[in-house]
């Protein structure tokens, strides 16, 4: 049992880094290649990972499309 709780949070952690990760990685490509002046906030991340990364991509992806950043 104390396996199980042992993998359940190396797993977590894992994730947590990963989100971060993610993050800093699309902070470094928007910011020098791209240049939209991305700002990722570190609590937004943390409390809402997938649906707050998720929303900044739909953001990225509509202004390529259409020129205008919202």
């Amino acid at each position: 049992m104390v396996f199980v709780w042992i993998c359940v949070f190396g797993g977590l952690i894992a994730y947590v880094f990963g989100i971060f990760s993610i993050r800093s990685a699309m902070e470094d490509y928007y910011n020098s290649r791209e240049n939209i002046g991305l700002s990722l906030s570190g609590v937004m991340t943390f409390f809402f990972s997938t649906v707050y990364l998720q929303y900044h991509v739909n953001r990225i992806a509509r202004w390529k499309k259409t020129g205008i950043l919202s």
